[in-house]
């Protein structure tokens, strides 16, 4: 029986599915040999966002740049009838040693073209860059007073002398707007965007504060991101930003270390800035913290960016190496709600109980 075959019986009546680079790949021998694969009810469907419904793959005459979103869907039975809801959900992922998640994501031109510069290229190849963000001095005192807050609470303990502490999706929806557009500046989303190079959707999986203990030693080094059983790949899966308030970042990398070699431990490791406030390396870096001198915990903020194509199986391998799961917030999303909050408060303004508070106030200023 074929690999497709196999598989869509294997799904006991439930419609599945099969990646277009699976398919790709197996396309020669898919009912070459299989007297079944005949019998399979199939249809080939792009599910790209810039669809306002399915379309088939004939229709959609973008298949390069939407590759990862172009699946073959079957069915054992030839008259069962497509979910009405057509969203990949419907369907069951196929997992093997074959599936695309073993495999780096599939790079498009188009994106890595739209954001193109001389630093983000380095990224690409190096897995790591760095660049500064401008914040004013009020902006300083404020995510001083944020972090040194959220740093407060109990957070989970990682290497030598360092925790995390998660920030709250709700909390940081409150932070001041300019705030949250100069920490999510243009420049960070497109490098981001970039790396990624798989769609336009910036996820945010975590946000929190990385703190440093006083005279805690350099991290031994590590990657925050790897699959130990090495089915699923890691590269460009997720990327890590380190945000320094009003210093440069101190954090030491193994450039070119996504995929650690026998020989790595013999590799030099480097700080990834001089004089820059932010680093930005892909999750499955070998990278280690610098020494904290000081008398003074060393409070950071940590965002964390998740690929909008991971799989299941990806996503298993973040949460568990990260001990969480993905807030799933939409960076487009987390910069809008200053609109949305202000149209709120104009429409509340202009309710009729307000009105009559404000008449009454107008009123009571004109007799006094």
């Amino acid at each position: 029986m074929c690999y497709g075959c196999e598989y869509v019986h294997q799904a006991q009546g439930c419609w599945s599915c099969m990646s277009y680079s699976n398919f790709t790949k197996h396309k020669a021998d898919l009912g070459k040999d299989c007297e079944h694969w005949e019998a399979i009810q199939k249809h080939r469907y792009c599910f790209h966002v810039s669809h306002k419904q399915p379309i088939t793959w004939s229709e959609c005459g973008h298949l390069r740049r939407h590759v990862n979103d172009a699946l073959l869907v079957m069915h054992s039975r030839q008259d069962m009838p497509l979910p009405v809801l057509m969203i990949k959900d419907s369907f069951m992922r196929k997992v093997s040693p074959n599936s695309v998640t073993s495999k780096p994501f599939h790079v498009d031109a188009e994106i890595r073209g739209e954001y193109d510069s001389r630093e983000n290229r380095r990224f690409a190849v190096l897995g790591y860059r760095s660049m500064n963000m401008n914040f004013t001095p009020e902006q300083v005192q404020t995510l001083k007073k944020l972090l040194a807050k959220a740093a407060s609470g109990p957070g989970i303990p990682y290497h030598d002398g360092r925790s995390g502490h998660r920030i709250d999706p709700k909390q940081l929806k409150t932070w001041d707007p300019t705030l949250r557009r100069a920490i999510f500046n243009e420049e960070l989303q497109h490098t981001v965007l970039h790396y990624i190079a798989g769609s336009r959707k910036l996820v945010l999986y975590r946000a929190e504060v990385l703190r440093t203990l006083p005279f805690s030693p350099a991290q031994s080094f590590h990657s925050d991101i790897a699959d130990v059983n090495e089915n699923v790949s890691t590269i460009r899966l997720a990327v890590v930003v380190l945000i320094s308030v009003d210093s440069a970042a101190t954090t030491e990398v193994y450039p070119r270390t996504r995929v650690c070699g026998p020989f790595f431990h013999y590799r030099d490791c480097v700080r990834a800035t001089q004089d820059e406030n932010c680093v930005l390396f892909d999750a499955s870096l070998a990278h280690q913290g610098a020494a904290n001198n000081t008398s003074e915990p060393n409070l950071k903020l940590c965002l964390v960016f998740i690929n909008a194509d991971a799989s299941k199986e990806q996503q298993t391998v973040v949460n568990a190496c990260l001990q969480s799961k993905s807030l799933d917030l939409h960076v487009a999303d987390l910069l809008s709600v200053e609109l949305e909050s202000g149209t709120s408060k104009r429409k509340a303004e202009q309710s009729a109980p307000n009105l009559t508070v404000r008449q009454g106030r107008r009123n009571f200023a004109s007799r006094s």
